[in-house]
C-alpha cells in the first residue's frame, strides 16, 4: 500500500511567493507635424519570500520599493506612411533571489 505524500495535500510544498506591483506613467509631446517625444516612467515594487519546506515557516523577506525604470522616445515623420525613431530604456533588474530553504 503507497504512503501518503508530506505534507498531505498532493505533494506540493510552498517554498516562495514573488509579488510584482508597478505604476506607469506616460505622456507624447508633439513639437510640430513631425517630431514628438514619448515618455513613460514605470516604478516597480517587489516583495519575495521564502519558506522551510518542512515546517512551512517563513525563513527569509526581501523587499524592492520605487524601481524606476524610464524610457523616452524621439519620434520623426518622414512622410504621411513612413515614421523613424529612436528609444533609449533603462530597466531595473535588482530583484534578489532567495535561496529557498532545505
Amino acid at each position: 500500500m503507497p504512503t501518503k505524500p508530506i505534507p498531505n495535500n498532493g505533494g506540493e510544498v510552498k517554498t516562495s511567493t514573488v509579488t510584482n506591483q508597478s505604476l506607469i506613467a506616460g505622456d507624447m509631446f508633439h513639437f510640430n507635424e513631425q517630431l514628438a517625444l514619448q515618455t513613460v516612467l514605470n516604478t516597480s515594487f517587489f516583495n519575495s519570500t521564502s519558506f522551510n519546506k518542512t515546517t512551512g515557516a517563513a525563513t527569509g523577506t526581501d523587499t524592492e520599493n520605487g524601481l524606476l525604470s524610464p524610457t523616452v522616445s524621439l519620434i520623426y515623420k518622414l512622410t504621411q506612411q513612413l515614421t523613424t525613431y529612436a528609444t533609449f530604456s533603462d530597466s531595473s533588474n535588482k530583484v534578489n533571489r532567495l535561496q529557498t530553504a532545505l
